[in-house]
């Protein structure tokens, strides 16, 4: 993954306009629409958003982006904490690395989650994806290797360290692919380990 890195390095400094400033807020803003989009069609939006390789193929090209604005809840207490988290932490992202090289490493993220289910859907019958939740969870990752001390507020009460939260965060890629495997559910067990190799 160190070449990776490398080469994302060079790129982003021999294009320096490339990628759309303030990504996170366009991720968001979709996230919004898409959660209202869902709330006003009691669920059945979502069978026009998620990513399904089989539909792709049929003509339904918009899922290779949709998918990525399908809400990680449907509680909006819980999608408002979701939504400004991600926001946060993409936006301290891109001020560290700046605009090119955080556009790439959530591009990264992106097609390697849809490589994965196309992947899947050959190998196992299937590779429907709702959302990129695995690509937040190692964008909180590459923060937390950027500033493993800084304080977050855990139920806006307790600050611990984002070293901290990032060991917890690890143990839950762990507890995913572990029950992924004992289901038997593949891609939901080679997502988690796929966005991994971003960090």
């Amino acid at each position: 993954m160190r070449k990776l890195n490398s080469a994302m390095e060079r790129f982003a400094l021999q294009h320096p306009n490339f990628g759309v400033p303030n990504l996170m807020l366009y991720i968001v803003i979709g996230n919004v629409i898409a959660f209202f989009l869902l709330r006003m069609t009691s669920g059945l939006a979502i069978q026009f958003l998620y990513f399904d390789w089989g539909l792709v193929l049929r003509g339904q090209i918009w899922r290779l982006l949709t998918f990525v604005f399908v809400p990680e809840s449907t509680q909006p207490f819980n999608l408002i904490l979701s939504l400004y988290f991600m926001y946060f932490i993409g936006s301290m992202l891109e001020r560290e690395w700046g605009t090119p090289k955080f556009n790439l490493y959530y591009l990264s993220g992106v097609v390697l989650t849809l490589i994965t289910g196309v992947a899947s859907h050959y190998a196992f019958g299937y590779g429907v994806l709702m959302g990129t939740y695995y690509v937040g969870m190692s964008m909180f990752l590459a923060f937390a290797a950027l500033y493993p001390d800084a304080r977050l507020m855990l139920l806006y009460i307790i600050p611990v360290k984002a070293k901290w939260l990032a060991l917890a965060d690890v143990a839950l890629f762990a507890v995913d692919i572990i029950a992924a495997l004992l289901q038997g559910d593949w891609l939901r067990a080679l997502l988690p380990v796929i966005d991994l190799l971003l960090v």
